[in-house]
């Protein structure tokens, strides 16, 4: 844990009276004799900013909370990070521009090639003007969901690389408050222990907790109330809902904490204590990562360090104390009793008027910063954090090759793996729990909506009366063959449509929360689905039973018990195939409006060819496939079996002899080309549907999906396998070399090549790759695998199909090594080279290695010059500075 500063808020009422901004910095790291600047602050004074005293009732808010274990310091870093939008223009309307002589929107640079590092105890304070990139930068630390953004950025915690598992070991305050807003905030936080907290808590540790949280943010009182659902709900206050967002986040004891301003839309003594709750938690030895958007100064000294963003670029990333002396070199001086957070953010603003003057002084402070030696002193120590792994330079080709194409990485990092021990999930509970806890939550939150239940079962009721008043006891007579099966079919309709709008409507509302909670590790996707999926199905029998029940007898369908019951079940079950195509709408949908307008092109053809509105034995040929995957045709079919079946009998009088006569109901399924001995056939296949739009099915079009992006960009990936430098094989014998490599590359053929024939064969490929189906049981991306190293097409493998490929994957990394490598020496080189002249002298060794803390003498100096300057002229060039690395690489 860092040691505490002698500036804390809580420790003011002991400490003498706080020095001047003058006082409190050496200056040593920016000068203090520079060229005049046309930038000034319009408002100036010789006395600086000093950090302001605090009520006495603020100055001791109480400990803060008890860790439930211990966790290992986390140093956070973040290294070269860059985010692009895509242009605003479509393709067709950039090249019609081009050829008009407009102008032409390219993509456009949020991020750009931003650094940093935030330690053990610290809390780092990301600021900037309105679309400066704060929040983008945080999300993109955080990998969380990128739209059509293009993010380049490597994330490290303790050196090791992060993903999207970085939710295993962290936690994300957001902006929006996100809840099922029927649940009291007890109740909420009691089902996020039960999924965050692991499997060696028990009942009463996870109670403990969420009272301890609770007391801890000043919940206590309002732990009963419900939280409150917009305006139709009243609740809880917007302080009180953004305090237990963030209790939400803390109640696991995570040693990362990202906060997307946590004090937004908090008057300034709500602000200050929940800020005042994260400096605990960093002075208990957590890392603290925050955007806030003008804090007041009370706040801001709360604070570490100020990493300061503008127009995308990195300003300013330091201790607070040392911002006034860079930012002096520029003329511009914090006047006396003035924020400093509204100074700054107020040099970085762009304003209309003076937009250009304001690009010009952004773009030089931000050019100054990346030339300071203490942007240098943060490189070097986030670069030998974001070293290449060990662990993916082990892993042989093929594996390699086939986790490739299977994503395996991709979904490792997306779903289970915490990068800190790859045989832990990330999930800190089972999916069984998840499962049950997600089914208490849906059932509480269903209970307590009691508006719409009454609304569902009245509109079950209404059009239940409504439909059996239009069809009133119809006759059977020589119309009936027409009413009763025109009838069944608009039962059949109606029952799908309410039940497809109902569960679209619940999913997608749901859907920043799922979003929001999955992201967080909290539970899987399938849970989540079967849950809502299991919670949906009794709600939907029941209002559909009432209709049907309604319906049938007003009507005078075939009145005995039997069949009413048959009926009843059928719909009931199209009812449910209903439901899992709304779940599947819900899955493709961003929103309720997005759901609506893919319903009518998917269920329309599904209608059409249900066999009520075209003859079963009518349409286009080669559009009758169609049919065969609607459960409208199945159910209409059944339904209508079950009408007529029993129909013995049907009077033809005051029938006209020019009209054909049906005498019973066996005629009438005639007319419409259904068969009595399809009826068993007709319910099982509902039954199939059912099955096959259920959320597992849903889960997995997810994971291909997913998997597409591999298979159809492979090309452009690249193996991660050691190659040896140039050095380094200069020093080995080509002839032990060449024997080396041939033996490795017969001992992994050999291991494909299961019958030993000399080939490699797609039975041979199965029975290799059959201990890999958790990565990946796709026969697709088999067979892809197979053709990618079958050249020749003749459906095995070679041994010099497979020694050319190996040998193209090869020189692949190579290329990606090399490339690597010269982005890691044009790093180092720029650290060294102070002055920009493209060379390293001694003055610029000493000078970098003394701003890194570490001394050096004369003689070591002279002795890296001798090595390192070849041809004598004083001073190390760039190749010589490249021929110096490899030499110091390959003898370690």
């Amino acid at each position: 844990m860092a040691p505490l500063s002698n500036k804390r808020i809580n420790q003011v009422s002991e400490s003498p009276p706080p020095p001047t901004y003058d006082n409190s910095i050496n200056g040593s790291d920016f000068p203090e004799n520079h060229p005049e600047q046309p930038f000034r602050s319009n408002e100036e004074s010789d006395v600086n900013s000093v950090k302001p005293r605090l009520p006495e009732f603020l100055q001791n808010m109480g400990p803060g909370l008890s860790p439930l274990k211990e966790n290992p310091p986390i140093t956070l870093s973040w290294h070269d990070v860059r985010v692009q939008a895509p242009s605003s223009q479509s393709f067709i309307k950039q090249k019609i521009n081009g050829c008009l002589g407009k102008e032409i929107q390219g993509p456009k640079e949020l991020v750009k090639g931003v650094s940093g590092i935030v330690k053990a105890g610290e809390m780092c304070a990301i600021m900037g003007a309105s679309g400066a990139g704060k929040t983008t930068l945080l999300n993109a630390v955080t990998h969380r969901r990128s739209g059509k953004l293009k993010i380049s950025a490597d994330i490290r915690i303790n050196g090791q690389k992060m993903r999207k598992d970085i939710s295993g070991v962290s936690a994300f305050v957001q902006q929006e408050e996100l809840f099922i807003g029927s649940l009291t905030v007890r109740e909420h936080l009691r089902f996020h222990s039960m999924l965050r907290l692991g499997k060696e808590f028990t009942k009463d540790e996870r109670n403990n907790r969420v009272d301890e949280v609770l007391h801890f943010l000043n919940l206590t009182k309002t732990e009963n109330t419900t939280i409150g659902i917009g305006a139709l709900v009243k609740g809880l206050s917007g302080g009180e809902k953004r305090r237990l967002t963030f209790a939400t986040e803390i109640l696991s004891d995570p040693p990362l904490l990202f906060c997307d301003e946590p004090t937004s839309g908090l008057d300034s003594s709500m602000a200050f204590i929940l800020v005042q709750a994260m400096r605990k938690l960093a002075d208990q030895g957590k890392t603290i990562v925050c955007t806030i958007h003008q804090p007041s100064s009370e706040i801001f000294f709360l604070f570490d360090t100020l990493y300061l963003l503008a127009e995308g670029r990195l300003a300013y990333f330091g201790s607070l104390e040392k911002a006034p002396a860079y930012f002096r070199q520029f003329d511009l001086e914090i006047p006396r009793n003035y924020n400093p957070a509204d100074f700054y953010i107020r040099q970085l603003a762009i304003y209309p008027r003076t937009r250009d003057e304001n690009l010009a002084q952004i773009e030089l402070i931000c050019d100054a910063y990346e030339k300071s030696s203490q942007y240098a002193r943060y490189l070097s120590e986030i670069i030998p954090l974001h070293s290449s792994n060990e662990e993916d330079e082990k892993r042989s080709i093929f594996i390699r090759f086939f986790q490739q194409w299977c994503g395996e990485d991709e979904k490792n990092n997306l779903d289970d793996v915490n990068k800190t021990d790859k045989k832990t999930s990330r999930y800190k509970t089972g999916s069984m729990t998840q499962f049950r806890w997600l089914i208490w939550r849906n059932f509480v939150d269903l209970s307590k909506n009691p508006f719409e239940i009454r609304l569902r079962v009245i509109l079950a009721v209404f059009v239940g009366i409504l439909v059996g008043l239009l069809y009133f006891r119809l006759s059977y007579n020589q119309t009936a063959a027409q009413n009763f099966n025109a009838l069944i079919f608009l039962t059949l309709i109606n029952t799908s449509f309410a039940n497809i709008f109902a569960i679209t409507q619940s999913y997608t509302k749901e859907y920043p929360i799922f979003y929001k909670e999955h992201d967080d590790a909290v539970y899987r996707v399938t849970p989540y689905y079967f849950a809502k999926f299991t919670v949906e199905l009794p709600m939907t029998a029941i209002t559909t039973i009432i209709q049907v029940a309604i319906t049938y007898w007003l009507s005078n369908l075939y009145g005995t018990a039997k069949r009413f019951f048959i009926f009843t079940g059928i719909i009931v079950l199209n009812s449910f195939a209903a439901v899992g195509l709304g779940s599947v709408i819900s899955v493709i949908a961003n929103s309720p409006e997005q759901a609506q307008a893919i319903q009518i092109p998917i269920l329309l053809p599904l209608m059409v060819f249900g066999g009520f509105f075209l003859n079963n034995n009518s349409g286009q040929v080669w559009l009758n496939w169609i049919k065969y995957i609607s459960w409208f045709y199945y159910g209409n079919e059944a339904l209508i079996i079950n009408q007529w079946a029993d129909v013995n009998y049907l009077p033809c009088d005051m029938q006209s002899p020019n009209l054909p006569c049906f005498h019973n109901g066996d005629e009438v399924l005639q007319l419409v080309y259904f068969d009595k001995s399809h009826f068993g056939r007709d319910i099982g296949l509902i039954v199939v549907i059912c099955e096959k739009q259920t959320p597992k099915a849903r889960d997995k079009n997810n994971f291909i999906v997913q998997q597409s992006s591999n298979i159809f960009h492979f090309n452009s990936l690249l193996t991660s396998s050691r190659e040896p430098n140039e050095q380094q094989m200069r020093n080995i014998n080509p002839f032990e070399s060449t024997i080396q490599w041939e033996k490795a590359f017969d001992r992994e053929f050999q291991a494909l090549d299961i019958d030993a024939d000399g080939y490699v064969s797609i039975a041979d490929l199965q029975s290799v790759l059959k201990n890999f189906s958790h990565l990946c049981d796709s026969n697709e991306i088999l067979l892809r695998i197979f053709k990618e190293l079958d050249v020749n097409d003749d459906k095995r493998i070679s041994k010099e199909e497979f020694q050319l490929y190996k040998k193209i994957l090869l020189e692949r990394e190579k290329r990606f090594h090399r490339a690597s490598f010269e982005k890691k020496l044009t790093s180092i080189f720029a650290l060294f080279d102070r002055n920009q002249d493209n060379y390293i002298t001694r003055q610029e060794i000493r000078e970098t290695m003394q701003n890194l803390g570490e001394s050096i003498d004369d003689e070591l100096i002279e002795e890296m010059m001798k090595t390192a300057d070849t041809n004598h002229d004083g001073r190390i060039s760039r190749d010589e500075f490249e021929k110096l690395l490899i030499e110091l690489q390959s003898k370690k």
